[in-house]
């Protein structure tokens, strides 16, 4: 969940594989307050355009989603 997340906001190079390569990263992070200030820029200049952030037509899709199941379990019970 959490690498589709940070692929959704163009942050890929964050995801790590295990919970050694997590904790070497953080710690890198930690050490690197200019690394942190980049990440905190990308999200902030790119908040409005990545659809992650999108909440709108995340909204839309999953109501729409829902509508489509409502209906074909409909359809199902009329059969």
């Amino acid at each position: 969940m959490a690498s589709s997340i940070l692929s959704a906001a163009n942050l890929s190079d964050l995801s790590v594989k295990s919970e050694k390569l997590f904790i070497d990263k953080a710690v890198s992070l930690a050490k690197n307050p200019d690394e942190m200030m980049r990440i905190k820029h990308h999200l902030r200049e790119q908040r409005l355009a990545l659809p992650l952030f999108d909440t709108a037509a995340w909204t839309r899709d999953y109501e729409g989603t829902l509508r489509q199941i409502y209906q074909e379990s409909q359809s199902a019970t009329r059969h």
